[in-house]
């Protein structure tokens, strides 16, 4: 993935999505994710790498079910708040769902990419923050990009402490 969903900011015709379609749209992501990452761990050849890519797995688990406690338990006005993002900024986000994670060869080639990939979600939790008009939108979107970092940590921490195991 080479481009974050803030890139090129400003190009394209606008697009308006609802915060329900943008959750449902995360939500899938990670969804993919998940699957993917628990697809590659079965074919893993070495233990270490089925191990973090299981831990992966859990991790997308666990924003799939945030998200979607998140698009239950908000009230129909917060979810069909509209947000106007470039075509440029929306092809990005669409990239996710398409996206599909390498095992690499080990344990640093996967790190690098799950890294990047957070990266990427993070920034476009960040730009929808920045961009809700109501409160409680606004800090949804915080919310999720601050879980976001502190999962980037998690991987990272648990990966070189795998790697002294």
């Amino acid at each position: 993935m080479n481009q974050c969903p803030n890139d090129n900011i400003g190009t394209g015709a606008p697009s308006f999505k609802t915060t329900r379609e943008m959750l449902a749209l995360a939500e899938k992501m990670h969804r993919k994710l998940k699957c993917h990452y628990a697809d590659v761990a079965q074919k893993a050849a070495q233990p270490d790498v089925a191990m973090l890519l299981d831990y992966l797995s859990r991790k997308e688990a666990t924003f799939q079910s945030m998200l979607a406690g998140y698009r239950r338990q908000a009230p129909d006005a917060v979810l069909d708040t509209y947000f106007q993002f470039t075509q440029t900024e929306y092809r990005s986000m669409e990239k996710w769902i398409t996206w599909q994670p390498d095992a690499g060869v080990g344990i640093p080639d996967i790190l690098a990419a799950v890294l990047e990939l957070d990266s990427c979600t993070q920034a476009f939790y960040h730009r929808a923050a920045e961009m809700a008009q109501i409160p409680e939108v606004r800090k949804m979107f915080t919310n999720l990009a601050e879980a976001v970092a502190a999962k980037k940590r998690d991987a990272a921490l648990n990966t070189a402490l795998m790697k002294d195991v």
